[in-house]
């Protein structure tokens, strides 16, 4: 019987797309030049649609990922596949019929039999270890998975660890560096089982130590700068995990990337990297199935997080009355740092788990956010929000950020369902979000990113529901907007960052929101409180003033561009685009843009300098 697979392709975004599941089946053919081998996955369901028809190439790096999945990159289509199998059984099938295949392809079969690995990779010694670092890079494609075996045979670590302690005992760093190329060339034999052996508990630490010796570092008296960041990294886990497996698939995955991104970033090849990326994404998709699926665990995690999400470790939490013993005093200090510490794991712990789901396939990024959302986890978050001061604070506001970002990403319903069940909260998420941005003691960056997330949710177009749209741009205009003009109106000092991101703010409104934020301009003299940013000695509130008035006149109603000339608010751009000068800048060039479109549409706007122009 066929074996059954389903096909995967890794898109530009670095994510797997599902292809559809499938018959796995392989036949030979000719093409005049000698035989080779197609492999093909007929569609289950029909039995007639081709999934995949793939050649199998000797010159293609074919990758085992765990035990039941197979990749390659397709050289003419410069895309990665991946085949992944319900069993064990049948992925070990298909993969020795691509192994014979290659082997027949190279005409290396025989080749492959007298290969004496053995006597060509003796045992490592202190003495060999320069002949061996020679051997191992004319290792050619049908001789990798020999070598890979002829590590992986009992013994062979054993000896390799014991000639490094040698090495390391005589400091000799010539002997040190060979080693170094030899266990680098292990990694870039991209052999998956020999991988798995690399990237053990057991081995992890003497291979990390064996990797000290980059012979294009420079030198230094210890060489131990990876163990010691090894040794002093902490894993945290807000609430235990219960799962072993799950628990040694994290640990697998950090040391994977940690060998990925550090020790070997400046060696490894393509296919290397491939191998270990797909290890990645396999390896996280694993461990969080494995999280989910223990609902007691996930019940714990959200209990923990509603219950510390309004905690604040403010002055308050860290005095007690004048009656109190100092002991009863210092319990209390100890206790308010811990449960600040385990809040802030919870929300970091929250954080990464949405930028790992981000990676994964739609179906279970689907199936992450409708439990997180069932567990009211945007309660949480508004909580942690109106409870922290963004400048204090900013590690709980940068997280729920990029929580709330993912969210909206994959799907604004599940966010913008709860804004409108919450909109007659005062302290709701968006009043939260909207006072952090206009907040002058806010961080730009943070800032930046609390105005992305208000724009994802300010979106009238992905709300689907007529009546709910209605109603929550209703209550947006009453409740929210009027924060955004009071920022623009204030006096400008220091940075002017509040004044800079409401102004944005406004003419995204005035992009989106049609005869709503009309009115509003026109009855809350909106357009006179802008041009007050003209006058800022910083190019971007000058610009970003400018763009808003381009934005109103883009709208083309009479109202706001009688408005406009009345104010004479052309006037004082045109004075900014005097004193401006003869630079060639962003503002030089807003204020020429936004005179070209109003003489390009014709736009009956009133201003001394237009005519004379």
């Amino acid at each position: 019987m066929p074996a059954r697979g389903k096909v995967y392709q890794l898109n530009p975004e670095g994510q797997w797309e599902d292809k559809g599941t499938g018959h796995v089946q392989h036949y030979i053919a000719n093409d005049g030049d000698g035989d080779f081998v197609i492999l093909t996955v007929m569609d289950e369901e029909t039995d007639s649609e081709v999934l995949l028809e793939h050649r199998i190439e000797g010159s293609i790096e074919y990758a085992r990922q765990g035990n039941t999945i197979i990749t390659w990159s397709e050289p003419k289509e410069g895309y990665d596949l991946a085949l992944s199998f319900q069993e064990e059984s049948q992925c070990d099938e298909v993969w020795e019929q691509i192994t014979s295949a290659q082997r027949m392809n190279n005409g290396s079969e025989e080749a492959a039999d007298e290969y004496d690995v053995c006597s060509i990779f003796p045992s490592p010694e202190v003495s060999n270890l320069a002949e061996l670092e020679s051997k191992i890079v004319t290792v050619t494609g049908p001789q990798r998975a020999v070598v890979a075996a002829r590590f992986l045979m009992d013994g062979f670590f054993e000896d390799l660890f014991a000639a490094f302690k040698k090495i390391e005992e005589d400091k000799l760093i010539p002997e040190a560096q060979s080693l170094f190329n030899f266990v680098k060339g292990m990694f870039l034999l991209n052999d998956q089982h020999l991988l798995e052996k690399l990237l053990s508990k057991e081995l992890i630490l003497s291979i990390i130590s064996c990797l000290e010796y980059d012979p294009l570092l420079p030198t230094t008296s210890t060489y131990r700068r990876h163990r010691d960041f090894l040794s002093k990294a902490q894993f945290r886990e807000p609430i235990p995990i219960q799962k072993p497996e799950v628990v040694s698939r994290i640990h697998l995955t950090y040391r994977i990337t940690y060998i990925k991104d550090v020790v070997l970033l400046r060696y490894l090849d393509d296919p290397a990297i491939l191998s270990l990326n797909s290890l990645i994404s396999f390896n996280n998709a694993n461990l969080l199935t494995g999280l989910l699926e223990d609902g007691t665990w996930v019940k714990k995690f959200f209990e923990q997080l509603h219950k510390l999400a309004s905690f604040s470790a403010g002055p308050s939490s860290l005095l007690s009355s004048s009656s109190k013993r100092r002991a009863t005093e210092e319990e209390s200090e100890l206790e308010t740092a811990e449960k600040t510490f385990q809040r802030k794991n919870l929300f970091l712990f929250l954080q990464e788990l949405c930028l790992v789901v981000k990676t994964m396939q739609a179906p279970f990024r689907n199936e992450f956010y409708k439990i997180i959302t069932d567990y009211d986890v945007f309660r949480a978050i508004e909580e942690a929000l109106a409870s922290s001061d963004p400048a204090e604070e900013a590690w709980v506001w940068l997280a729920s950020a990029d929580i709330l970002t993912n969210s909206l990403i994959h799907d604004p319903s599940f966010l913008r369902t709860y804004l409108i069940s919450r909109l007659s909260v005062p302290a709701s998420l968006l009043s939260c979000l909207i006072e952090a941005v206009v907040s002058p003691s806010v961080d730009s960056g943070l800032a930046d990113q609390l105005a992305q997330v208000l724009r994802m949710v300010l979106d009238p177009d992905s709300m689907a529901d007529e009546a709910d749209k209605n109603n929550f741009l209703d209550n947006l205009y009453a409740k929210q907007v009027p924060k955004l003009v009071t920022a623009v109106a204030e006096p400008l000092r220091g940075k002017c960052n509040s004044q800079y991101q409401a102004c944005e703010l406004l003419s995204y409104c005035v992009h989106r929101h049609g005869d709503r934020i009309k009115q509003h301009i026109l009855h809350n003299n909106v357009i006179s409180k802008v041009s007050g940013l003209l006058k800022s000695a910083k190019s971007n509130i000058v610009c970003s003033a400018i763009r808003f008035l381009r934005s109103c006149l883009g709208v083309k109603d009479p109202a706001i561009a009688r408005q406009i000339g009345s104010q004479k608010v052309l006037d004082d751009m045109f004075d900014v685009f005097v004193a401006n000068g003869a630079r060639y800048n962003l503002v030089n060039s807003a204020v020429i843009e936004l005179v070209h479109f109003i003489r390009q549409e014709n736009i009956k706007v009133r201003c001394r300098c237009v005519c004379v122009w």
